[in-house]
């Protein structure tokens, strides 16, 4: 039997079905180049630019997501990542837990110390800072809201 092959066309998805996708099959070339194509446009329709801005990500285990909707928290996270980017003149990205790797996926583990990061982006002099996160903070050495 023949193996039927399909190509997939990358302009029928929208950003963060992509980040599943690539989270799923593995990040290429094209994806990426359709993912940034999208942060870009999305940017464009903003009302609003930004010059200098800080974008804190959660990255904690917490934002694989569940069974039903794995690595959706992440890639929504990921693609918002994107288009804030493309929306700034320049822009500082932190994580709370997780390591970004180079083709911009994000690997998530550990606790969610989103304080931590707050704080740095505020020693960094940004404008604005955008906290990306599902929500649940649970590294007790000071709460996020606290700082704030």
């Amino acid at each position: 039997m023949k193996a039927l092959l399909v190509k997939m066309d990358l302009k029928n998805y929208d950003a963060v079905r992509l980040y599943v996708y690539a989270y799923t099959m593995g990040m290429t070339h094209d994806i990426r180049q359709a993912l940034n194509k999208k942060a870009r446009e999305t940017a464009q329709k903003l009302p609003l630019s930004f010059q200098n801005i800080g974008i804190l990500v959660d990255g904690s285990a917490s934002m694989y997501g569940d069974e039903t909707q794995a690595m959706r928290p992440i890639a929504a996270a990921c693609a918002t990542r994107d288009m804030l980017m493309a929306a700034s003149s320049f822009s500082t990205v932190r994580y709370a837990g997780g390591v970004e790797f180079e083709d911009g996926l994000v690997e998530v583990e550990g606790d969610t110390t989103l304080a931590n990061g707050v704080i740095d982006l505020l020693e960094k002099g940004v404008d604005a800072i955008f906290i990306l996160t599902d929500g649940y903070e649970n590294a007790p050495a000071g709460r996020v809201g606290e700082v704030i």
